[in-house]
């Protein structure tokens, strides 16, 4: 069998052109968010249905991006770069994550219009980040849909995929003229064990949310008074 490796993929912001691609990246997305609500029902709010479609603001305007990690075939010389032996925690809280400070953002690759791998590979985990509303209070970005499959984890998948939104977040911010970028995410009530796992990456309990805990992590720029609410 030939050695594989897993890259994070940013899907295309728009429809291929391609239609038989578009339906193959349509049902593998699709088949990948089944399995995560079959296998880890807890794992997500009650709002899941509202939270897979927040695709677009009002105008129309891409305002969710979207992450894949892809299984396939190493490159001629590639070396695994799949964290073998961290731990993972999604679901259980139970894995081990890598230490570090709360305003690093990790570096992790991010591939983008690969078409190819995204046809060809094995998607094992996704992840999607939501733009702040063009309007109102609210500025951070929203994270939804971290899931990565059972035979996958382990291997600081789930890690590679938050951090990769992240950094796509903060990178957006400082092009929207913000230096310091916030972030949010549900934790659903039958899945609290996974705060652990959080918390290590630099995230914090903000407080109760419906069907579970709101957590938030702020990277970059100075810390402002309403950071601290």
């Amino acid at each position: 069998m030939s050695p594989t490796t897993t890259r994070i993929h940013l899907l295309p912001p728009t429809p291929p052109t391609d239609r038989t691609i578009e339906i193959c990246l349509y049902h593998k997305l699709t088949a990948l968010r089944h399995a995560a609500l079959r296998s880890s029902p807890a794992a997500f709010s009650p709002l899941y249905r509202q939270e897979a479609f927040k695709c677009t603001t009002p105008d129309g305007r891409a305002e969710a991006w979207t992450f894949a990690a892809v299984q396939g075939p190493c490159a001629k010389n590639e070396l695994e770069k799949d964290g073998k032996g961290e731990g993972e925690g999604e679901g259980d809280g139970q894995g081990e994550a890598r230490h570090g400070e709360v305003d690093k953002v990790e570096k992790v690759q991010v591939l983008e219009a690969d078409l190819d791998a995204l046809v060809s590979g094995e998607w094992v985990g996704i992840v999607t980040l939501i733009a702040p509303p063009p309007a109102g209070d609210e500025r951070r970005w929203e994270i939804n849909w971290l899931y990565v499959l059972p035979h996958a984890r382990r291997k600081g998948m789930g890690r590679r995929l938050l951090e990769a939104a992240v950094g796509y977040g903060v990178r957006e911010s400082r092009l929207r003229g913000r230096e310091r970028a916030g972030f949010r995410l549900q934790v659903a009530t039958g899945n609290v064990g996974v705060v652990g796992w959080y918390e290590r990456l630099g995230w914090r309990v903000r407080g109760e949310c419906v069907g579970g805990l709101e957590m938030e992590r702020w990277v970059g720029g100075e810390v402002e008074a309403s950071d601290r609410v």
